[in-house]
């Protein structure tokens, strides 16, 4: 098999990489990524997929990002099911990054 970089190179490129140093997660893009979110957020996702299902809406989620989507209605009341999610998210400690929070109404 042919090598991509000569271990010269690989040195010379090796201040590209950030290494992880504490010790938490598992490297970006690894196969075993998808596999190990799958088995820890199934629970998480059942019990989503079943609250937003019931107001007839869409749960999808990939990875560490979900999407919801609900219809409007008067039943469902929009900052209701946000604050749901959260406490369901704090519920499996599970931490949702401010930045990536959107709510759209």
């Amino acid at each position: 098999m042919k090598r991509w970089f000569t271990s010269h190179d690989f040195r010379l490129l090796s201040c590209y990489i950030n290494k992880n140093f504490s010790g938490i997660g598992i490297p970006q893009g690894s196969p075993i990524s998808a596999i190990l979110s799958n088995v820890y957020m199934i629970d998480f996702d059942q019990e989503l997929a079943e609250t937003i299902f019931g107001f007839k809406g869409f749960y999808r989620r990939y990875s560490d990002d979900f999407i919801v989507v609900i219809p409007n209605s008067e039943t469902c009341e929009p900052e209701n099911i946000k604050n749901k999610i959260i406490c369901m998210a704090e519920t499996y400690d599970l931490k949702l990054k401010g930045i990536k929070q959107r709510f759209f109404i």
